[in-house]
């Protein structure tokens, strides 16, 4: 099943990716380049980061799968801003989703309750009126209003190729963080009966963040 798997994408992405990729030299790494081709291909079956500030939408690329922030991006002098998905978790879904650090910061992947966030620029998040839930580059989690969430154990902060996950559960109504498979922190309780969006946070320039499909 494997191998007819991978013959049917190696025909799928003929033509659509640089002919130097080669399929088999992907195994021991994610692979990247194809997050374009499935997201076009699969279409609003997987998550993409597609809401932002109307001014920096050059910092969402391919296909809302990698976040890219640096000077050239941004036309305005401005410190926070954030990336959100309009794919939440709501009512009876639970799910998750992973962002790998390609060039990381001191900035924040977690989950908010609305997008009021995107409407206005130099918004931090902690100011949006919004149920939210996030784990911070400099080693910590906080919930609504910027408080440390209970349990700090085993939290640190984010490094080149990290993986964090963000596990949500609308049915327990629960968040669970964890970093390169392992778990920080505790299980959190999240304020029931919402939406909860996916986003990050940035007020750090020259940062790169991908989400993995």
């Amino acid at each position: 099943m494997a191998t007819k798997l991978r013959k049917k994408l190696d025909y799928l992405v003929t033509g659509y990716i640089s002919k130097e990729v080669n399929m088999m030299n992907l195994d021991d790494k994610y692979p990247s380049e194809l997050n374009a081709f499935i997201i076009q291909f699969l279409g609003n079956i997987f998550m993409r980061f597609d809401l932002i500030y109307e001014k920096y939408q050059d910092c969402i690329q391919n296909d809302g799968t990698l976040i890219r922030r640096n000077p050239s991006l941004i036309s305005d002098d401005i410190s926070w801003f954030s990336i959100v998905s309009s794919n939440a978790f709501t009512v009876g879904d639970i799910g998750e989703f992973k962002i790998k650090c390609n060039k990381p910061g001191f900035d924040s992947i977690g989950i908010m309750s609305n997008t009021d966030i995107i409407k206005e620029k130099n918004r931090y998040h902690i100011r949006v009126k919004s149920y939210i839930y996030y784990y911070h580059g400099n080693g910590n989690l906080y919930e609504t209003g910027g408080a440390h969430m209970d349990n700090q154990t085993n939290v640190t902060g984010f490094e080149k190729d990290d993986i964090i996950t963000v596990k949500v559960d609308c049915i327990a109504w629960t968040v669970i963080f964890l970093k390169n498979g392992e778990m920080v922190g505790t299980v959190k309780e999240i304020e029931p009966n919402n939406t909860y969006y996916p986003f990050i946070g940035t007020n750090s320039d020259d940062v790169e963040y991908e989400l993995i499909v």
